[in-house]
Parts: structure tokens; sequence; C-alpha cells
């Protein structure tokens, strides 16, 4: 949180999606709904998805499952400014997608920006404990034992 407070920003978040998974699964769909709120509406123009496996799928029905990807799940991520892409395996696709992230303008993405509200100035707190959650629970976890005790 030190380096939100400071001023440090994210460039870029890559998600990665399987193209050679046969459906977009109820897991997958809540891992995508998580991650869509640890980075919030703001910072999707800093979001590349990525659709990897490609050749694991053979390359009509992986083409289905990339419109319908676009046309259900991912649909609202384009319109508010996250790129899609495939990568195929090679240094030349990883490198691209590293460049179009290098090109964004840096942003704090949502669950930075929550955690800054809920959490105490970086540092020790009043319990002389460098963990976090004692600020904000206020309560000291109690040591753990040592390993020749257990």
């Amino acid at each position: 949180m030190a380096r939100y407070e400071s001023g440090s920003e994210l460039a870029g978040v890559i998600y990665f999606h399987r193209i050679s998974d046969v459906s977009f699964t109820r897991t997958a769909g809540r891992n995508f709904k998580a991650f869509h709120n640890l980075c919030g509406d703001s910072t999707l123009k800093n979001i590349i998805i990525v659709t990897n496996m490609w050749g694991d799928a053979v390359r009509d029905v992986g083409e289905a499952r990339e419109k319908e990807l676009i046309t259900t799940f991912f649909k609202s991520f384009p319109d508010k400014g996250a790129q899609l892409t495939r990568h195929h395996n090679t240094a030349q696709c990883a490198h691209d997608i590293i460049r179009c992230i290098m090109k964004n303008r840096p942003n704090v993405p949502q669950i930075r920006r929550e955690l800054a509200l809920l959490l105490p100035p970086a540092g020790p707190s009043k319990g002389n404990s460098d963990t976090w959650y004692d600020g904000l629970l206020g309560v000291t976890p109690p040591p753990l034992p040592h390993p020749q005790q257990a």
C-alpha cells in the first residue's frame, strides 16, 4: 500500500483464457467476475484479455469459441477499452502483448484504491507488529509455535 500512497501505478494486467476449454464454466465466470471487480472499470483500458492454447483447438472451433466469448462473456470489456488478442505460444506473441502494455498510461486498480482506504499507514502498528491486519482488526495474532515444540 505504500506504493499506492506514493503514487505507483499499474501499466497493465493480462487475463488469460484457454480457447481449448469446451465451455465457459461457472468457475471461469466467477474468476472473470472477480478479476473485473479487482480491476474496476477505470482500469479496463489497461487490460488485455488473451486467449491461449490455440494449438490444442481445431481452428474453426477455436474461432467460434472466441466469437462467443467476445459477444457474451467479455462483451463489455472492449467497450470500456480492454484489448482482446490471441497468444500462439511464440515469443513474438508474448513480446507484442508486453509492448501493448508498455504503451498504456498507468492506472490504479480498484482493489488498491479500496485497500488504501482500509489499511493503516505503512509501518508497524501500535502492537509493534509489522503485519497490516493488526491495525485493521485491532488484534495481534498469537505467535506460531517454534518448530521443535510442534
